[in-house]
């Protein structure tokens, strides 16, 4: 008997000891009572009569919705753990026995993924990625020993990389082409161009070698795609600055210096070497001719010895290839390209004054044309070609008033950023196609610190209505718009 009382025993402690089962927690209403809506709901199990969570683990909001769900091992997170709001999946956390080791990812608009990275012993280590709107990698990050090693992708394509300290580009930076080849390596010290930086043609020979010095130019060689020598350039802090161009037979064709008075040319050559003098520029000013041999190869006109007009390159038929205009030394249009006929065959801007480059074709097949956005201003758009009365630039309802109330009624401020205060201002770019849709938003210029401010604005831009789109000769054609938004805390 004494035996057959024993075994009992035994099976009521085991089952005291491990006992499990499924517990709710429910919300309090204003009075304290409890009510029938479920704010915990999760497994457990009895430990020497304690309870421990063990199993799957669900937070539901005051609407019912979930908000948090995972799984417990021993009382502690284990798993993948899943955050949602309103009911939509949000971020997920990896753990291993209460401590964050493995991939973690946030989740924007339609649960596509945004942002992916691994923790180790609950600090995030190795690359931290982001992905654009439609879940395709835009840039990646990486804390190292020389700093923060940042990648930028176009469509999943490696478009550049480099360090950062802070907001300061640090060491060496590379940009590609789309085929992988590298389009040029630059050098940073304390986020400032410093050293010999290179750039290199589509097919890999060298383009030009850049020596920099605090951010500034000091010397640069420019070469043909044959490998001989363009152009020279060396800054003198007592001479000052002087450019040497040559022909493709290494034969100089310009020798341009710039001193304290101001601009000097100082001569111009054929390819057999012999000074130019044809046209009726003096001291300065007039039209310069420039040959090659007895054929007219470009003519400049000046005034104050600063290029101030037409400024034209010739085909060997005499015939214009390339024309623009200059104002004070600079271009005031683009570069209009020209077939060996005279016909319009393309025309371009110059991004580097920060302009966008966006060809609009003539409705009627005639003449390309340039509309060109100033990425440092606000809509200050620009076409090119044809009298702009005859142009009518894409337009938003009610206007740019219109505009920014809409912005102020959709945009949404970070959560993330608005819990630490932090504020800021990005500049978007976007395209307005010819039904007036939206299309094609995404940041001027990136920095990795305002990830979240862009996707806001990106989000609140998509939900533009449709615009009036671009007009030319009363028909509806693509444009691109540039707009600065900001984030500030009142």
């Amino acid at each position: 008997m004494k035996r057959l009382l024993i075994i009992p025993l035994l099976i009521l402690y085991v089952s005291i000891a491990f006992g499990q089962g499924v517990k709710k927690e429910y919300y309090l209403n204003y009075k304290g009572r409890e009510t029938d809506i479920v704010q915990y709901e999760y497994e457990y199990k009895l430990v020497n009569k304690k309870e421990i969570k063990n199993g799957y683990y669900k937070e539901f909001s005051y609407s019912g919705k979930l908000t948090v769900s995972g799984y417990y091992v021993d009382d502690k997170e284990d798993g993948e753990w899943i955050y949602y709001e309103d009911g939509v999946k949000m971020k997920m956390e990896s753990y291993k026995m209460g401590i964050l080791d493995g991939r973690y990812e946030e989740y924007g608009k339609n649960e596509v993924i945004r942002i992916s990275g691994f923790y180790s012993n609950n600090k995030k280590v190795g690359i931290q990625t982001f992905y654009n709107s439609k879940g395709i990698r835009f840039s990646e990050s990486e804390n190292t020993s020389l700093g923060l090693h940042y990648k930028e992708f176009d469509n999943d394509t490696l478009k550049f990389e480099g360090y950062l300290d802070g907001t300061n580009r640090i060491g060496t930076w590379k940009y590609y082409y789309k085929n992988g080849h590298v389009m040029s390596i630059l050098h940073y010290f304390k986020g400032q161009l410093d050293g010999i930086c290179e750039s290199f043609y589509v097919n890999g020979d060298k383009l030009s070698v850049e020596t920099f010095s605090n951010g500034k130019s000091i010397e640069q060689v420019i070469y043909y795609p044959t490998g001989n020598t363009f152009m020279q350039y060396k800054k003198d802090s007592t001479k000052g600055s002087e450019y040497n161009y040559f022909y493709a037979n290494d034969n100089r064709s310009r020798k341009v210096s710039y001193n304290s008075m101001g601009l000097v040319i100082s001569q111009f050559y054929d390819s057999l070497g012999l000074p130019l003098t044809s046209g009726n520029y003096k001291n300065g000013n007039g039209i310069l001719l420039l040959y090659n041999g007895n054929q007219l190869v470009e003519s400049e006109s000046y005034k104050d010895y600063k290029l101030e007009g037409e400024r034209n390159i010739y085909y060997p038929n005499g015939g214009i290839a390339k024309r623009a205009v200059y104002k004070n030394d600079e271009m005031d249009t683009v570069w209009c390209l020209y077939d060996t006929l005279g016909t319009v065959i393309d025309a371009s801007c110059d991004a580097d004054y920060g302009l966008i480059n966006t060809t609009i074709i003539d409705p009627f097949n005639k003449n390309p044309l340039q509309t060109c956005m100033n990425t440092t201003g606000f809509n200050e758009n620009y076409l090119f070609g044809y009298d702009e009365d005859s142009n009518i630039k894409a337009s938003f309802t009610n206007g740019t008033v219109g505009m920014y109330n809409f912005i102020g009624k959709n945009l949404q401020y970070p959560r993330l950023y608005l819990e630490i205060g932090k504020e800021g201002k990005v500049v978007m770019k976007f395209v307005i196609n010819a039904n007036g849709k939206i299309d094609d938003i995404e940041p001027v210029r990136f920095r990795p610190s305002y990830e979240l401010f862009y996707e806001a604005s990106e989000e609140c831009l998509s939900k533009m209505p449709s615009w009036s789109p671009a007009l030319m000769f009363g028909l509806p054609v693509r444009s691109r718009f540039v707009i600065p938004i900001s984030f500030k805390l009142e």
